[in-house]
């Protein structure tokens, strides 16, 4: 169709601010479409921008937090990039666990400096997405990308049981 799709990510003194994409779509150098989710008066808004915690701390918080069981303490860093780390599955993930520096904003719209990380559980139930604080060690957003369904137990808002249709000739 001949569209360009441009996305721009928020950052403030270098550090990127979660889920705040600008996008474009561009043809024959016009605008056909923007979406804006940025925020303003970061510098007002920010809690800190130097962590209290680091990345091997923000990983354990968030195991004692999720109340995962840790067999293996052994947190060894595998790769370093600016303010992203990859460090090893530390005996509670199924894979390496990517931490990142970015700023979050809370429901009190307050900007607060955290480590972004992602622990695909053992028992493969979770695979969480949680943002830490990386002044108090508070975990300030969680997310799971495992989705569970459950056909025995039917306690879904949308569920509604249907009597089988009979048909007649």
């Amino acid at each position: 169709l001949g569209i360009t799709y441009v996305y721009i990510r928020q950052t403030h003194e270098g550090i990127e601010i979660y889920n705040t994409v600008t996008n474009f779509a561009l043809k024959d150098n016009l605008v056909l479409m923007t979406g804006n989710n940025l925020v303003a008066n970061i510098a007002d808004r920010v809690n800190s921008n130097q962590p209290s915690l680091s990345p091997e701390e923000a990983i354990l918080a968030a195991a004692t937090q999720l109340e995962l069981e840790m067999s293996n303490t052994d947190i060894r860093l595998l790769e370093k990039e600016k303010n992203q780390f990859i460090f090893s599955a530390a005996g509670i993930s199924q894979q390496s666990i990517p931490v990142k520096l970015m700023y979050f904003t809370n429901a009190d719209n307050d900007i607060r400096l955290v480590w972004d990380l992602s622990i695909y559980t053992l028992s493969s139930k979770n695979w969480w997405s949680v943002r830490i604080d990386a002044v108090t060690g508070e975990i300030l957003d969680k997310l799971d990308w495992v989705v569970n369904c459950d056909f025995a137990i039917c306690e879904h808002a949308n569920h509604s049981q249907a009597s089988a249709a009979k048909f007649t000739s």
